[in-house]
């Protein structure tokens, strides 16, 4: 049956409904891949507050973690006041390579505001990055960043950073309390505070020192309530503001200081701690940077310099990018020689890797990871990095460190042929000694100790090492627990000669002493902390004293030194960003001992009141054991002895019965006796992740509610998701339901979709018809790297028109097969809300066979570009090219003009133009709409071709001007845009040939059996084919939604149209 239909979107005023827009649905499907290149087997160990994840080769991770976090959750709480509510869930992975594998948040907008009610879980992922410190102290930082967000927010974490309407928190105070729960005073807080105030003296700007670091500037401000007011102020503070939901309020109550003055004297307090009059220590010079800004903010390190000091190596990290530099120390040439990995901003970047070491003055050695391996090579240090993709990957020889799972650091033999690392084997630091091309000899130390920094000594002299160990000994019999290893480091020495490996005890101090270097005479230097800043030490191995060698007010977070070339080598922070330093004539410094900063002195005062004090109650403890030895207490018969008392026989045989019935238990290692329940295999459950709310203005379906559900299991491998629309007159509706295996490296899953459509015919007034669709789409993805994936869809599809006022009229079915393919790259990053950086792209093709007959075939190519290009700061350009084109025995329409999820949207009257002609229910349901073409209506003109392009100058207006944390979301989120677009959908050749249905007009000619005409007139008029549209609008947040006004004019030929007004909802064009 032949019948001509044409559907008037259903829009509804919704101005006055605006509070009840949560949300506004994702409709493009780009996004990035996160690739599995291993199995994880999880299993668990569970105890009173904590469910301990962990997979193969972590069973003695995941039980010293489980007893150490016992013991920090009750410290924790008793220093926030809050204790949590359920379970926490800790995943943890045996290397940072293993953690980028994972699933969980793949995709997730933090930025993204609306209804999109987040379940926000108690869990925490943790790597292990290569020392037991680290691993702690990001344990005690996640863990108290969990518990102040649960505290502060009840749960719903993003919610509350997205809803200007919700309390809104201060970036430093929840990264700040955390940083302090997990260091205390650290020597990094204490060096960017002395930092940043100097650089500002006689020009005081706090607000700069926010903005550069949030979480050390919070850190600094718990660590001085600690120190002016106590412990139990912060405690206080975070219970008001809980309370009051104003933190300005939690402060001045809980102080009884107006909020301003707090601020102002917590400036001057570290002020005054960190200005000396005759300091004899100098400023790092500006001169010696190997580049003058880092405005970015890009990570800068792992200076390394060639044995004769004529070539300096280092890395420049970007989120995950990494490219090494080799400079010619005396010209200041420089070049790339390697460049790798891919950028990250929804994951903590390994900023270990890569690991550098000079095997001789011209060859470069490197560990790096890559497809969740570690690899070494060596290049040519005088050759640059290839332009060409993936030359230097294939011709580059590297070798597989596959008994590693982690590398911290690596060192060459004076003769290359030997290499000593610090890895990470089993669970645990220690030293191991290959072979130049990466064959493993022997291993060198094996207990918990962290062992790391390893250098060969000169003339055989050993190998030099940094590690917190306390004993002189590498065996492996009576190793000490997890819970007492400690977070000071010293200098060891290893000696290589003999059977067994002695180690001798260089440097013992209160403070840490890291990195050693070796030197031409065979001595060594070393970074040290002893003075509170951390500098370059001297060490003589024939006398076992040390000297200063620098005398810099930065602390030196790396170095590299020849003393023999005079050229010295750091990097160091300056105002908050990471620089390198290069020294080409140092001469070292000729103190012989540096000034303590007041944060040294405090620290190493409380340290030997502890000792003291801990030493005095041991002698008591003594003595009252003494005493007790020697009176004796006689019992009488059946008296029981508590303090020792011993089962008899009968009793310990019930005692053993009793606990082979009871769940697998058993005790923790460490200090802290703690239950044990497991190990207990995974086992597979989903909980809802997030609750979707939302209205949706669709130009073919109408204006309608949007509510959705998503589901997954704890590592987000499995996840299931359902929307629903449905129009105001509950006629017409949409359904969506899908589920995902992104568990290895192939995502598989299946997607069924229903819509149905009511509406009438225009031939016949009054009647009642609808359309149906039901689609069924298995889906595949191949990532091929984290940013490009390739989509393959077969699809089944079937199609339905119901005539419903007269059901002799039989309906009409269509059944169709085929499928979707695509490539999809994105490599963007959001930077904020509406903000991102970077490309995205994909192409495609559609293809529709039926199973009745060819007559329904169609086909469709498409094209969707996008790029985001940072201008300055916060201000973005951002551009947008689409093209699409429908083929086969009946190709489908492109209607283009308007916006997408257009509130009050208007669509242009039935013209030669935009006339679309309704045959089949896939003519209607495969009808695509193309936005955004702003100055005009929808449907302005439709065709089977479309090609559209965008461009949006975005400028966050109050973030660009205004450098201070900005509390309201409206003037936060507020943007504002100029935009201009052109674009056209048409039928036929190319647009600006005569053969196109914007150009050729036909007039006359039989169009059906009761209207025959024998002339026909074919008219060509030559036009412009695309429509211009241009003007400017804003984007913000009000009320939990984001929303857009825009103003456009529009040009079509030589007419111009407008203003015309467009409110609209969602991001991006």
């Amino acid at each position: 049956m032949r019948f001509l239909s044409r559907f008037l979107p259903l829009f509804a005023l919704c101005l006055l409904a605006a509070s009840a827009v949560q949300a506004q649905p994702t409709v493009d499907a780009f996004g990035k891949s996160r690739i599995q290149y291993k199995n994880f087997n999880w299993k668990l160990y569970s105890t009173q507050n904590f469910n301990v994840f962990f997979y193969q080769d972590g069973q003695d991770m995941a039980v010293n973690t489980a007893a150490y976090a016992e013991r920090e959750l009750k410290r924790i709480t008793s220093l926030i006041g809050y204790y949590p509510y359920s379970k926490i869930t800790l995943i943890l992975y045996n290397s940072p390579t293993d953690l980028l594998q994972s699933n969980i948040g793949l995709n997730n907008d933090q930025y993204q505001s609306g209804g999109e009610t987040l379940f926000m879980k108690n869990k925490m992922e943790l790597a292990f990055g290569g020392t037991q410190t680290e691993f702690k102290r990001d344990l005690n930082y996640q863990l108290t960043e969990l518990l102040m967000n649960d505290m502060m927010y009840g749960g719903s974490l993003k919610e509350a950073l997205q809803s200007s309407y919700l309390l809104r928190l201060p970036e430093w105070f929840i990264s700040g309390v955390s940083a302090y729960t997990a260091e205390g005073w650290s020597i990094e807080m204490d060096s960017y505070m002395r930092d940043m105030l100097l650089k500002q003296q006689g020009n005081p700007r706090p607000e700069k020192v926010f903005l550069k670091s949030p979480a050390l500037t919070g850190q600094s401000i718990w660590n001085y309530i600690a120190e002016r007011y106590g412990y139990t102020a912060i405690q206080n503070i975070l219970n008001l503001t809980r309370i009051t939901r104003d933190i300005e309020i939690g402060i001045t109550s809980s102080l009884n200081i107006p909020y301003k003055r707090f601020l102002q004297d917590w400036y001057n307090y570290y002020v005054q701690i960190n200005t000396s009059s005759e300091s004899p220590l100098v400023q790092l010079p500006d001169g010696a940077k190997l580049f003058k800004k880092n405005k970015e903010g890009h990570y800068y390190g792992k200076p390394v310099l060639n044995p004769d000091g004529t070539m300096l190596a280092y890395v420049k990290n970007d989120n995950g990018i990494f490219k090494v530099f080799v400079q010619e120390v005396r010209t200041g040439k420089n070049r790339v020689v390697w460049r790798a990995g891919y950028k990250n901003l929804d994951q903590r970047v390994d900023f270990d890797l890569p690991v550098l070491a000079w095997r001789s003055n011209t060859q470069l050695g490197l560990i790096e990871s890559r497809r969740g391996r570690l690899l070494l090579r060596q290049v040519n240090a005088r050759s640059g990095y290839s332009f060409v993709p993936f030359v230097e990957n294939l011709t580059t020889p590297a070798a597989t460190l596959e008994q590693f799972v982690h590398v911290n650091g690596m060192a060459y033999s004076e003769d290359g042929q030997s290499v000593v690392v610090s890895a990470v084997r089993n669970g645990q630091t220690d030293l191991f000694l290959l072979n130049a091309s990466g064959r493993l000899q022997r291993q060198l130390t094996n207990d918990i100790f962290d062992d790391i920094d390893p250098v060969f000594l000169r003339g055989n002299g050993g190998i030099a090492f940094s590690s917190n160990r306390w004993v002189d000994t590498t065996g492996t019999s009576g190793q000490p627990s997890f819970n007492s290893i400690v977070n000071n480091y010293d200098i060891f020495l290893l000696n290589l000669q003999g059977p067994d490996n002695n180690v001798e005890q260089l440097t013992s101090s209160i403070a840490s002493e890291v990195m050693p270097r070796p030197t031409a005479d065979g001595n060594l230097v070393y970074l040290g902390e002893e003075s509170g800043i951390r500098s370059v030490y001297h060490y003589d191995l024939s006398t076992g004293t040390s000297r200063p060698v620098t005398n810099f007010l930065q602390s030196i977070e790396q170095f590299d030194y020849v003393p023999s070339a005079n050229v010295l080598a750091v990097s160091a922070a300056d105002e908050g960003n990471k620089f390198v330093y290069l020294l080409p004539d140092y001469a070292a410094s000729t103190l012989d001992k540096l000034p303590q900063t007041s944060r040294q002195i405090i620290l190493e005062t409380r340290a030997r009141t502890s000792q003291e004090a801990a030493a005095a109650a041991t002698r008591r403890k003594l003595l009252e054991q003494q005493k007790k030895g020697t009176n004796t207490t006689v019992r009488e018969e059946g008296e029981i002895n508590i303090e020792d008392y011993e089962f008899n026989d009968a009793q310990r045989q019930a005692q053993q019965q009793k606990r082979n019935t009871a769940p697998v238990r058993r005790a923790s290692s460490g200090n802290i006796n703690v239950d044990l329940v497991g190990p207990l295999n995974y086992d597979l459950r989903f909980s809802v992740q997030e609750i979707i709310t939302s209205v949706h203005a669709d130009p073919l379906l109408g204006f309608g509610i949007v509510a959705g559900v998503e589901m997954a299991d704890l590592f987000e491998n499995h996840r299931i998701r359902g929307t629903a629309f449905m129009r105001t007159d509950f006629e017409t509706n949409n359904f969506f339901a899908e589920y995902m295996n992104l568990t290895n490296r192939v995502d598989l899953g299946v997607q069924f979709e229903r819509s149905t459509l009511r509406g009438s015919l225009l031939n016949a007034p009054g009647s009642i018809v609808n359309f149906t669709k039901n689609e069924l789409t298995p889906v595949l993805k191949y990532p091929f790297s984290h940013s490009t994936s390739l989509h393959l869809k077969p699809k089944f599809v079937s199609t339905r028109f119901i005539y419903k006022n007269d059901f002799s009229i039989p309906d009409t079915v269509e059944t169709f097969w085929g499928g979707n393919a695509e490539l999809v790259y994105d490599n963007s990053v959001i930077t904020g809300v509406n903000q991102r950086e970077g490309t995205r792209f994909k192409v495609g093709l559609l293809s529709l066979k039926g199973f009745e007959s060819s007559r329904g075939n169609f086909s469709k190519f498409y094209v969707d570009f996008r790029h985001y290009l940072k201008l300055h700061r916060q201000i973005t350009l951002a551009t947008h090219l689409s093209y699409g084109r429908f083929f086969g025995n009946s190709s489908k329409k492109f209607l283009i003009g308007g916006m997408d999820n257009w509130l009050l949207a208007d669509e242009d009257e039935e013209a030669e133009l935009n006339d679309v002609q309704v045959n089949s229910p896939a003519d209607l349901f495969y009808l695509e709409y193309i936005t955004p073409l702003r100055g005009f209506n929808f449907n302005v003109r439709s065709g089977s071709n479309h090609l559209l392009a965008n461009v949006e100058l975005r400028i966050p207006i109050v973030q660009y001007l205004y450098n201070g944390p900005i509390g309201s979301g409206f003037f936060r989120n507020l943007q504002l845009t100029a935009f201009a677009d052109a674009g056209s959908a048409y039928s036929g050749a190319n647009p600006f040939s005569g053969d196109n249905s914007i150009n050729t007009r036909l007039i006359g000619g039989s169009s059906g059996q009761l209207s025959v005409d024998k002339f026909d007139i074919t008219v060509i008029n030559y036009r412009n084919p695309f429509l211009v549209g241009y003007g400017f609008g804003a984007r913000t947040t009000l009320l939990g939604v984001y929303g857009k006004l825009d103003v456009a004019w529009g040009e079509a030929e030589d007419n111009r149209v407008g203003p015309k007004f467009y409110v609209t909802l969602g991001y991006d064009f």
